[in-house]
């Protein structure tokens, strides 16, 4: 069985236009990072909301710090 090295969450707020991913490694005690759409496509090498603006891909939008939950 394949385990990825990394997991992320995306998120797109189509009334503000806004969008931004955490990003963390598949191991124990890490923290998620914040990152951009854009950041995310080049590191996974996947199309993220295909169709939003390059514009909201290159600007992270202002997320909420994850919480412990989050990683279960």
């Amino acid at each position: 069985v394949m385990v990825p090295t990394r997991i992320f969450k995306a998120i797109y707020d189509p009334a503000r236009q806004e969008a931004g991913a955490y990003l963390v490694d598949n191991a124990a005690g890490v923290e998620p990072k914040q990152v951009s759409i854009a950041e995310l496509e080049e590191i996974t090498g996947l199309s993220i909301f295909p169709t939003i603006p390059i514009e909201v891909k290159t600007h992270s939008m202002r997320l909420p710090a994850p919480t412990k939950s989050w990683l279960c």
